[in-house]
């Protein structure tokens, strides 16, 4: 019998009664279902057919775009919400829809084509429950699981020698095993005691129960388009998905193929895929043949979208999802036994016509509008979708709420909202985005320069600049501050080189050198060393030794104030790291006082947000180093699990920073370390009680 959970998009090969129907590539497409009334996102299927079996997938693949919207059940409203999700607020790029495309090629073995479709159903039987072991990156789309900290066996380009005269580097042998045709079997068993594992911990920890729960990640509009479940809802039951018996139909069980679970489904999920009956469900053959041709999607010209092949051209304006889906393959070469096809239900407007085309047979519609099998034989109709549904009114209640609005009341708002608008748009009106972000990041900077008195006049200042956004970013405000602020200080910048096999500072000398300012290179064996005392943690010790580098630096060369370039999401993100690991509020100053006050250390960016450096860097084209240090790849590090914590709520609420920001100011100002008042109040308290419960003894005469 099938598998309940896999539904594979497009007809089916036996659609066709008595007939195999056209010659088709070993290129398969699908979904898997969940019982949270969900689907298992395609990137998660992809990634754990890959570490489980060592199978490589593609994810996504809506490259036909209309079709692929077709077969998922989007109509225009949908992708319209769709888009505006994901183009719009760039930040849920794992809400795009998509499936899962499996392809086989002619030369593969039939043993290795056995192997993938066991794989296959063993995921899609068994994968959820791995689903507690993975995360993901809602801006990405990325897949990984929770114990993928290292990238083992990275080769660099840098380990490459030719000191000997030939080429040689170092080779891993657990990377270049193969494994052979007989092996394969042993990776099922393999994957079905990883799945009990991962079963029994899921079971034997005290948040199984959360595991139970619907869960909300994102901002409510994008929650009611989440047609995928999170890790979290892996055990989350809404909805039954039956196995057929060997003694009935397998219409008959509660899975997509009843017309009754797939109504239901369509209430709890916005993608509904496109069912396709076949023969030996419970219908005539003439009936699933009907059905076959009812569901064609023609083929169209790119310019025109025009019908080839048909008696009459229906033309659709180029680009419209309508458009290009809503047109019916009329009779003619491309017909099945001359039959007509039906134009699915959701792609008629409110007055049955065609969006986008004109079509004589635009008064027929569904007589299943809920979904489930229409009474002529056409595939199931547009879905409820009750989340969505709501979302797509409520957009409409707002639009008819202040389209109904008399002019006075619209004008009275204006004049309210007037002034802040002007101030924000302003810039974005007369000035390309690069002036404004500079704008943005330049305000924040000197707010905080003047809030924490960071500079003094005749300061000579050395910027500290890796080669990342944010350091070259802090130096070219300095070198503009230089010239807006009422007093005069010097600027420098000095790069310490770590050497790492693939760092490159050539960049920055030129860089340096156009921008007409004295630049500093220190290169130290940071890495060597590093290998040879092996720390506990690399990054922080190699932090560690930059800093002294850095200070001695601004000694010897003459410079009192050291700029760093940590902006406030780096600031927010020690805030909780200093909470949940050493206990006590704190974070890193606006500035601090070393060596005896002979040296200042200033962050200029405070108040400012990452985001912002990064766009600034991207749109003046900075030559910005990659990262490059073999320990910076180790994931996911504490500060990047704080990082997705804070985006993670941030996506919920969009003051978040704001907020945080004027929570931690006391904690940046350069004179009050709080963990020292607080231990002294603790000492004045602790005497206090004593003195007040165990009062000292006279001495005895």
């Amino acid at each position: 019998m099938g598998n309940p959970y896999i539904h594979i998009l497009g007809p089916p090969a036996n659609a066709e009664s008595g007939s195999t129907g056209p010659r088709r590539l070993p290129i398969i497409s699908f979904v898997v279902y969940h019982r949270s009334g969900k689907l298992l996102h395609y990137n998660f299927v992809c990634t754990l057919l890959n570490d489980l079996f060592g199978i490589q997938t593609r994810g996504g693949c809506v490259c036909a775009g209309p079709y692929g919207q077709h077969l998922l059940g989007i109509d225009l409203e949908l992708a319209q919400l769709f888009e505006e999700q994901v183009d719009k607020y760039k930040d849920t790029e794992v809400l795009r829809p998509g499936f899962v495309r499996v392809c086989f090629n002619y030369f593969t073995e039939e043993e290795e084509v056995d192997y993938v479709i066991a794989a296959v159903n063993f995921v899609a039987r068994e994968g959820w429950k791995l689903l507690p072991e993975y995360t993901f990156q809602i801006e990405t789309n990325e897949w990984y699981h929770l114990s993928n900290r290292t990238l083992p066996g990275r080769r660099w380009l840098g380990e490459i020698s030719y000191a000997s005269g030939e080429m040689k580097y170092p080779r891993y042998e657990y990377l270049e095993k193969e494994v052979t045709t007989g092996e394969m079997s042993s990776y099922l068993d393999k994957a079905a005691e990883i799945v009990e594992d991962a079963e029994r911990r899921a079971k034997a920890h005290h948040h199984f129960s959360e595991l139970t729960q619907e869960q909300w990640l994102m901002r409510e509009d994008a929650e009611a388009l989440r047609w995928f479940v999170y890790p979290d809802e892996a055990y989350l039951v809404k909805i039954d998905i039956e196995e057929p018996s060997s003694d009935c139909l397998v219409g008959n069980a509660m899975n997509y193929h009843n017309p009754e679970w797939r109504e239901r489904w369509a209430s709890l999920c916005p993608l509904v895929p496109r069912y396709y009956a076949v023969s030996g469900m419970g219908e005539s053959g003439e009936r699933a043949r009907l059905r076959y041709a009812a569901t064609l999607v023609p083929k169209t010209d790119r310019s025109t979208a025009a019908i080839r092949g048909g008696s009459k051209s229906e033309e659709a304006a180029f680009g419209s999802v309508a458009g290009l889906c809503a047109m019916a393959q009329s009779p003619g070469d491309g017909d099945i036994g001359g039959v007509s096809p039906e134009l699915p239900n959701e792609l008629r407007g409110e007055d049955s016509s065609i969006i986008g085309a004109e079509s004589a047979d635009s008064d027929q519609r569904c007589a299943e509008p809920s979904g489930g099998t229409c009474s002529d034989g056409v595939a199931a109709c547009r879905p409820g979708r009750a989340s969505v549904k709501s979302l797509v009114e409520k957009r409409r209640a707002a639009t008819a709420h202040s389209m109904r609005q008399s002019g006075n009341e619209l004008l009275r708002q204006r004049r309210t909202s007037f002034w802040d608008e002007e101030k924000k748009s302003k810039l974005t009106r007369q000035h390309d985005p690069l002036q404004y972000t500079e704008y943005r990041v330049f305000k924040r900077m000197v707010a905080a320069i003047r809030e924490f008195d960071l500079i003094q006049p005749g300061d000579r200042i050395l910027v500290a600049v890796s080669g990342g956004k944010d350091s070259l970013t802090l130096l070219n405000m300095m070198l503009k501050a230089r010239r807006h602020l009422p007093f005069k200080y010097e600027v420098a910048a000095i790069t310490v080189d770590p050497q790492t096999l693939e760092y490159d500072p050539s960049p920055l000398k030129n860089y340096m050198a156009q921008l007409g300012i004295e630049y500093f290179y220190d290169s130290q064996p940071l890495i060597s060393i590093a290998g040879e005392i092996n720390p506990s943690s690399i990054c922080s010790w190699c932090s560690r030794m930059k800093r002294g580098i850095l200070h001695n630096a601004c000694e010897r060369y003459g410079y009192n104030v050291l700029a760093l370039g940590q902006h406030l999401d780096d600031l927010v993100e020690s805030f909780f790291m200093y909470s949940f690991h050493n206990g006590k509020l704190d974070t890193m100053k606006a500035a601090t006082i070393v060596r005896d006050g002979r040296l200042k250390i200033i962050r200029p960016f405070v108040f400012v947000r990452e985001r912002d450096t990064k766009d600034y860097a991207n749109l003046s084209n900075l030559p910005v180093i990659t990262e490059n240090c073999p320990a910076c790849f180790e994931e996911p590090k504490e500060r990047s699990r704080i990082k997705a914590l804070l985006k993670a709520q941030e996506r919920l609420y969009p003051g978040l920073f704001g907020n945080l920001q004027s929570s931690i100011k006391p904690l940046m100002h350069p004179d009050l370390h709080l963990d020292k008042i607080l231990l002294q109040l603790e000492a004045s308290a602790k005497a206090t009680k004593n003195q007040k419960y165990f009062p000292k003894q006279q001495d005895r005469p």
